[in-house]
């Protein structure tokens, strides 16, 4: 009834999400020492 979403789109999404913390993350890390 295009209510609810495919199991497919919310493991997409939340694997997008985690992707996108982790990716994050690394780019903070990756600019600490240049930052000190």
């Amino acid at each position: 009834d295009g209510r609810t979403q495919p199991a497919w789109q919310l493991h997409f999404l939340s694997t997008l999400s985690a992707a996108s913390r982790t990716l994050h993350h690394a780019a903070l890390t990756a600019e600490l020492p240049f930052a000190a």
